[in-house]
């Protein structure tokens, strides 16, 4: 009669005032999606069905990371802090008969992002940043229960969960689970998130493996069921048979949904970008005659840690389905091709942007219907930072649509949720000592430049890019007298383009289609 409860816990002080004044005295003080988060912590509770009881294992400040349960021990990690955290977390474990809590500290080494109990030990995924920063690949690691020590167990060294990028996912799933001697666990390889599961030896075995996108999954005596994106369709439920490997779709919810919908396929290709081989994919437009001449839309992901892949991008496929040519690529920055290529702290807009441009020639060489003169360029979050950057840096472009975007580095430390430690992990710089290079990396820098028509599209509770970004860059255009044209969506955050309120999805690609056929057709 008891659970295991997680849940938000705020420690502020609640009176009249707090209607009228929010009070800050922590980092991060809001957060996306979240809105103001100061003196809001993640706590762990017990909670007693007979005794309607709720009772907190830890103190208030107490932030817990992630959790998993043993036999009569709840074991957990998290940290506690006052100000700001660290991100590095303590082990924690809890006897369910004798109440008492032991704390095994890791001396502030390990960033703990799943644990998941194994027979006598606790399987860790974490990693300690020192050589990649905040976006390195988590790790294996084992917790020795008895002796309450950790040690590595297996260096992995790729992304744990799918970060193939799609617009039409709703909710999610927890990327690891154990079932028996095994954890099985999402990791994205490439250009696809697939299944894996290591053993108690240290052994990875890779389950599932398909063009695609494993979402959410659970596991039973022979079979694993998951969710996925697969085939250019929308997510449905699969069963893999453990011993033959054999997939099944089991589900057809959406087997409706592209009837006589024309459905464009994404045709893969390789080039030399600045460092190594990447990865493109080409959407032919509704009607495709080689003989006529075509607009196209060059789209960039945000990130820059996540990965296109060939799953179905409702995005994508408006416009190929109003006459576009689509077209997009993984440059370095992107998942799933382990922690060095990923790495581009202090590089920001320069071999990426050389990847970028050489993905529009190869296309141009590969696809002569494209009219090289009537190419638009969209990107939002990391791709909207990119955009700015492009249009500053290059005038080929017939129009630009910058989405949740940053445009000066400076004021993004002090306004983003994630702002001090991002930019200072990523541009390899900070505000007090290495200003100079946080203003040579901010597309604003290059705003004299830009000659290219743009859109801004930016919501208005966006923490993570906030609004005041796109402002600046919105207001030195205009300025400037470049055909520009802001639209501010009211009540949306960051995910618009994902998790948006329909209506205001709806209006969004409107506003942008719109812009693009002003500029091209």
């Amino acid at each position: 009669h008891t659970y295991i409860i997680v849940g938000k816990v705020n420690l502020a002080k609640t009176n009249s005032a707090m209607n009228t004044v929010q009070v800050l005295d922590e980092l991060p003080f809001w957060r996306n999606k979240a809105g103001y988060v100061n003196k809001t912590r993640t706590g762990i509770f017990l909670y007693d069905e007979i005794k309607n009881q709720l009772t907190p294992l830890m103190s208030s400040e107490f932030n817990l990371s992630c959790y998993t349960v043993s036999n009569s021990y709840i074991y957990f990690a998290g940290e506690t802090y006052s100000n700001k955290p660290i991100n590095r977390q303590n082990i924690y474990s809890y006897n369910i008969h004798t109440k008492q809590i032991t704390c095994t500290d890791l001396s502030s080494s390990l960033n703990i992002s799943y644990m998941e109990a194994l027979q006598d030990s606790i399987l860790l995924m974490a990693t300690d940043e020192k050589t990649y920063g905040i976006h390195q690949n988590p790790d294996f690691y084992q917790f020795n229960i008895g002796q309450k020590n950790i040690k590595p167990f297996v260096r992995y060294g790729e992304s744990i969960g799918s970060s193939v990028v799609s617009d039409v996912r709703y909710g999610s799933s927890v990327p690891v689970h154990s079932y028996k001697d095994k954890t099985y666990f999402i990791s994205t390889l490439r250009n696809r998130a697939c299944l894996r599961s290591v053993d108690q030896k240290g052994n990875i075995t890779t389950c599932i493996d398909q063009d695609g996108s494993v979402d959410g999954f659970d596991v039973s005596e022979n079979q694993i069921f998951f969710t996925g994106l697969f085939g250019s369709q929308l997510q449905e439920l699969y069963v893999c048979d453990k011993e033959s490997g054999a997939i099944e779709q089991i589900s057809h919810f959406n087997d409706d949904a592209f009837k006589d919908k024309y459905v464009a396929k994404c045709e893969k290709f390789t080039f030399q970008g600045a460092t190594t081989d990447i990865d493109g994919w080409v959407l032919k437009p509704i009607g495709y005659d080689e003989s006529k001449s075509y607009p196209a839309i060059f789209a960039i992901h945000g990130g820059p840690k996540v990965t296109y892949g060939e799953v179905f991008n409702h995005e994508m496929q408006y416009y190929a389905g109003l006459g576009y040519f689509v077209f997009y690529c993984n440059p370095e920055g992107s998942d799933g091709r382990g922690n060095a290529f990923a790495d581009i702290r202090g590089k920001y807009g320069t071999l990426d942007y050389e990847s970028l441009m050489s993905c529009v020639t190869n296309v141009l060489t590969m696809y002569p219907s494209i009219d090289s003169n009537r190419i638009a360029v969209i990107g939002g979050s990391y791709g909207g930072f990119m955009t700015n950057w492009i249009i500053g840096h290059t005038k080929r472009f017939a129009c630009a649509i910058t989405q949740r975007s940053i445009s000066n580095w400076i004021s993004f430390y002090g306004t983003s949720d994630i702002g001090p430690v991002f930019t200072k992990d990523q541009l390899a710089s900070d505000i007090y000592e290495g200003s100079d290079k946080l203003w040579w990396h901010s597309p604003l820098k290059y705003a004299s430049k830009v000659a290219t028509p743009t859109l801004f599209i930016h919501a208005e509770n966006d923490y993570r890019c906030p609004i005041s970004e796109g402002i600046q860059f919105y207001s030195a255009l205009i300025n400037r007298k470049i055909p520009v044209r802001m639209c501010c969506f009211k009540g949306e955050n960051h995910e618009l383009s994902r998790s948006g309120r329909p209506l205001s999805r709806e209006l969004r690609l409107k506003e942008i289609s719109d812009w693009i056929e002003h500029y091209t057709k």
